[in-house]
């Protein structure tokens, strides 16, 4: 079933010299997706994936996330949108000092006024399936940062929302902390949540069930793994990236 529906998605930056970032996105997610946005800088990845998130508007075009067309949302309720529908997972983590582990992941529940009772059946799923059990009364500042990328990613899972939307998940971890995380978001995926994740790593992408392919601010292929190996998806992606530079040369 059709979760995310872009059709002819343009964004132009007038201060930018009338930039045109994107110049003609149109594809599809379906419930149970799990793809990964591949592209050099300035491709246009992040702005596709704000534009998803209703951070940013398009110049033109059409989006549709769980049938409603977010362009036509004022401010306000693109808020309130983003809180029931989207779960968030950047770079950065955005976690709050001045609260807990556990108050961070109550965060967008405590904000769309869950109750306590909600909150705490939620989390009690969650936290063994993340192993942050014993990090929840500590405050980010005293855990990892493998620790705390797995608290940002149960505040976006507590909501249950119908998309994570991730930027660059892994880019702030070592290569062991990443790989638990991608293994992370493999198991959330494979038990029904949907996610589009935009990543420069070819491994992080061989996670994916499908990798979109960006240059120049339109989509120039796609992969799909099927039934190919971790490994032999892996070989696929670094091949397609490199066929994808050799076009721009």
């Amino acid at each position: 079933m059709t979760l995310l529906e872009l059709k002819h998605v343009q964004k132009t930056y007038p201060d930018s010299q009338n930039k045109q970032v994107l110049q003609d996105i149109s594809l599809t997610i379906n419930e149970g997706d799990y793809v990964a946005i591949m592209g050099e800088s300035g491709a246009g990845k992040t702005t596709l994936l704000n534009i998803m998130a209703t951070l940013d508007n398009p110049t033109a075009g059409s989006i549709k996330l769980n049938g409603v067309e977010t362009t036509k949302l004022s401010d306000s309720k693109k808020a309130v949108f983003r809180r029931e529908n989207l779960g968030f997972i950047f770079q950065s983590f955005d976690l709050l000092d001045i609260f807990n582990n556990r108050d961070n992941i109550y965060l967008p529940l405590v904000l769309t006024k869950a109750k306590k009772k909600v909150m705490d059946q939620r989390l009690a799923a969650l936290a063994p399936r993340l192993g942050i059990q014993e990090l929840l009364d500590k405050y980010p500042s005293q855990i990892s940062g493998g620790q705390r990328q797995r608290v940002t990613a149960a505040r976006a899972l507590i909501t249950e929302p119908a998309l994570i939307l991730a930027d660059e998940p892994t880019g702030a971890l070592d290569s062991k902390t990443a790989q638990e995380m991608l293994q992370i978001f493999q198991e959330v995926n494979a038990a029904g949540q949907t996610i589009v994740m935009v990543t420069h790593s070819s491994l992080s992408a061989s996670y994916a069930k499908k990798t979109l392919f960006i240059r120049d601010g339109r989509i120039k292929t796609e992969l799909d793994r099927g039934e190919m190996s971790q490994e032999e998806y892996l070989s696929a992606i670094s091949q397609q990236l490199t066929e994808l530079t050799k076009v721009g040369e």
